[in-house]
């Protein structure tokens, strides 16, 4: 715990590297306040289909979720979600992408939560 979901665009260039961006995600959280780096867990799925505002604007996005048990303040989530939000913008406009990007954060309701590792 964290975990890290990241959903996006299958239209994305060919020069992104999306286990490259997975680490600098990983990586960003990992600095930040309560989080214990060997307990994050940060993947990824592709979309075939997605729509994206009034096709004004590219198709392409990224929307990523920061799964969190309870316990942080509103301001150590918000600023999770912008560490990670310029990291990956950092990212995609290094690659030319031009794409919308949403992260939220999610409390998981940890009296139901389960996890180990062996």
């Amino acid at each position: 715990m964290p975990h890290i979901v990241v959903k996006y665009s299958d239209n994305a260039p060919a020069t992104l590297d999306w286990t490259a961006l997975l680490l600098v995600l990983h990586d960003s959280l990992a600095e930040q306040d309560t989080v214990t780096p060997s307990q994050i867990k940060t993947y990824a799925f592709p979309l075939s289909a997605c729509i994206v505002g009034d096709s004004t604007r590219p198709d392409g996005m990224i929307h990523i979720q920061i799964r969190l048990l309870k316990g942080r303040s509103d301001a150590l989530r918000k600023a999770m979600a912008l560490a990670l939000h310029d990291a990956v913008r950092a990212y995609t406009n290094k690659v030319g992408w031009a794409c919308a990007l949403s992260i939220e954060t999610v409390e998981l309701h940890s009296e139901t939560y389960c996890s180990s590792y062996q």
